[in-house]
């Protein structure tokens, strides 16, 4: 199935830093309505799915349903498709990561539109497709903007790797010999 994909952090896109009363936690579920709209309207413009990205994902065990539940009950449009998987490295690789999984291994989706929106830089690879959303502000217009446009553009990425001689599907077995 072709998808175009958001891979999405909650803190510093949904809420930000500005907006935190004394005594939130880093992860409150304070959303502010104008970004929750300013998500909506991506999500209208490109009919992309939701990948979370976000620490936030750790809450739901990575269930995407669970994910889409809450979306749905503060107001965001429940398209969530998945969640990266918790790697604790770069978060670019966690996407990459989940991007590979999808695409060339179990052949759910095929990737044809990519944004990453995130108040962090550590998208590696995927860098080029990243949207920095200053924490202290999360996603504004100009953001929101940049995302759509994004989005909208093709998205290819070609994996040709060798490691010592196997297919590379073979980083997602389980044995640490490999």
């Amino acid at each position: 199935m072709s998808t175009k994909i958001l891979a999405l952090d909650i803190d510093g896109v949904l809420n930000c830093s500005d907006n935190r009363r004394p005594g939130m936690t880093n992860r409150t579920y304070d959303l502010m309505p104008e970004k929750v709209k300013l998500l909506n309207e991506i999500i209208a413009a490109t009919d992309c799915k939701i990948v979370l990205s976000s620490t936030w994902r750790q809450d739901f065990n990575c269930n995407w349903v669970g994910i889409d539940m809450f979306f749905e009950a503060v107001g965001i449009e429940p398209v969530c498709i998945g969640a990266t998987p918790i790697l604790r490295i770069a978060r670019g690789y966690e996407i990459f990561h989940w991007i590979f999984k999808e695409q060339y291994i179990l052949k759910r989706h095929t990737v044809t539109g990519l944004c990453i929106l995130d108040d962090d830089d550590d998208m590696e690879m995927l860098k080029p497709w990243h949207v920095w959303t200053p924490n202290q502000v999360g996603l504004t217009e100009p953001t929101k903007q940049k995302a759509i446009d994004m989005l909208n553009e093709p998205f290819s990425l070609e994996v040709n790797l060798l490691i010592n001689g196997r297919r590379t599907d073979s980083l997602w077995n389980t044995d640490p010999h490999i």
